[in-house]
């Protein structure tokens, strides 16, 4: 993506007043362009972009910096929640802000109230998220490992491959390796690791895997 200026900014916000019906004049793009200037032109374009395949009309303040916002990483209300455990036996690697609004919703879960924890945690993790956001935190993504082993290495495996979890780190193998070949604990008479063993044993490896998604920009 190129990287733009704001004089790329302003023909576009033109541009799309002619193709939306609305007249814009130059000084009008500017004030525009003044209100988004904490922004980088290229994620501004970007989300003009974005806006132009999206709506039907000429998109306002809010919903331009909304499709800026969304370059940060983090996913939506929706896509959050689809990816929150619905048991302990399930492993995410989730942002902070889903963490955290799992704390409110995970009760909820649990006595089968679906839709008030859907609900509940929605609301909480877009309050997070603004307020990160308001407060220019990059999103952080971390693992809470599940009791299944076979769903701990599929979680870490799409992490690594979506840059969420480092996969050059030179603990990866090892923590993929550990994460193969834990089994579950049955009974007293088992040799598997205990569970909350073996979740403690990844939770200290990932501690130094894990990624800050722009830490080093």
């Amino acid at each position: 993506m190129k990287n733009g200026t704001q004089n790329d900014v302003i023909k576009a916000l033109m541009t799309m007043g002619d193709i939306y019906g609305k007249q814009m004049s130059e000084s009008a793009a500017q004030m525009f362009v003044d209100d988004l200037e904490i922004y980088p032109p290229s994620a501004v374009l970007y989300a003009l972009k974005k806006c132009r395949t999206e709506l039907s009309r000429f998109p306002t303040l809010a919903e331009i910096i909304s499709r800026i916002q969304s370059l940060d990483g983090r996913p939506g209300a929706e896509e959050a929640w689809a990816m929150i455990p619905k048991s302990e036996y399930e492993s995410v690697v989730w942002t902070e802000e889903m963490s955290g609004a799992y704390g409110i919703a995970g009760p909820l879960l649990k006595s089968g109230d679906d839709v008030g924890a859907r609900m509940a945690f929605k609301e909480k993790y877009s309050a997070l998220v603004k307020e990160a956001r308001d407060a220019d935190h990059r999103v952080r993504w971390t693992m809470s490992p599940g009791y299944d082993p076979a769903g701990r290495e599929t979680a870490i495996r799409e992490a690594m491959r979506l840059g969420r979890l480092e996969s050059t780190h030179p603990l990866s193998r090892e923590l993929l390796s550990a994460t193969k070949n834990e089994t579950l604990y049955i009974d007293d008479n088992s040799e598997s690791t205990p569970p909350e063993e073996a979740k403690a044993k990844i939770q200290e490896m990932l501690k130094n895997i894990t990624k800050t998604i722009g830490e080093n920009q």
